[in-house]
């Protein structure tokens, strides 16, 4: 993701249809997000992920505490993880 969002003055919540599994030039190479550079959802509410699922719960668990931590950094005030 890339951008700024405003989300100072408006409650803001953002919902991601996905399974948590990131392939892309951003990501590590265990497919799990890498580290905010800088929190670009500073003020927003919930980031969501309808969907997260992993290969098996032990997995699922690893990704939803990979986004949590994620989602933190990026600025969100929240993290719900929805399978």
């Amino acid at each position: 993701m890339r951008g700024r969002m405003q989300c100072g003055t408006l409650h803001t919540d953002v919902i991601l249809v996905s399974d948590g599994i990131t392939n892309s030039v951003y990501t590590k190479d265990d497919g799990l997000p890498p580290e905010p550079e800088e929190a670009l959802f500073k003020g927003c509410g919930t980031f969501a992920i309808l969907g997260l699922n992993g290969n098996d719960p032990r997995h699922t668990l690893k990704l939803e505490k990979a986004w949590q931590k994620w989602s933190t950094g990026a600025g969100f005030a929240s993290f719900r993880a929805i399978q």
